[in-house]
């Protein structure tokens, strides 16, 4: 951290990180869920979510969010 950087442009540079981060997300899973709305398996899926194909599948059926 550098010495001169102030707390509250911390705070707000975590805020924005959180936001894109949170976006991000949302964005990942509505691809996934569209992805599985055409019958693509959890592992394909998965491989390049960079998630397990059990979580792929806890999300198919809405065990997951």
């Amino acid at each position: 951290m550098a010495d001169n950087t102030e707390p509250d442009d911390l705070d707000r540079r975590i805020n924005r990180a959180r936001k894109k981060m949170d976006d991000g997300r949302a964005d990942l899973l509505a691809a996934i869920r569209d992805a599985l709305e055409i019958k693509r398996s959890p592992s394909r899926i998965g491989r390049h979510a960079k998630w397990s194909s059990d979580y792929i599948a806890k999300i198919r059926d809405g065990k997951a969010q």
